[in-house]
């Protein structure tokens, strides 16, 4: 009986992966500028679209912190031997801001 314990116990195997810090980094960044993006958002219809200059700073503000945080992630997705999930969500949410964002600017641009 000891001894199936011990050859179940030698079958174990362990990845040498781990959590990408770059990542994680990555995904902090991503996560403040889609609060910042929903934060001005709301803060825009409250105000019925005359939320003033400092929104329209913030916006810029977040936009470009979305596009360093999208560009930190796809550096982090280059990494051997890491986990790959925070790094893709970050990169999907990360465009998502991003293309949020530019979509925003183009419509207010364009009317």
């Amino acid at each position: 009986m000891l001894r199936r314990k011990k050859k179940h116990r030698d079958r174990a195997k362990f990845s040498g992966r781990k959590q990408s810090i770059r990542g994680c980094v990555g995904f902090g960044i991503v996560i403040i500028a889609l609060i910042a993006l929903l934060v001005s958002v709301n803060f825009a219809f409250v105000k019925g679209g005359n939320a003033g200059l400092f929104l329209g700073d913030l916006g810029v503000l977040s936009m470009l912190i979305a596009l360093v945080g999208v560009i930190v992630e796809i550096l982090s997705l280059t990494e051997e031997d890491i986990y790959k999930l925070i790094p893709s969500v970050g990169t999907a949410l990360g465009c998502l801001t991003l293309l949020s964002w530019v979509g925003i600017y183009v419509m207010g641009a364009l009317l």
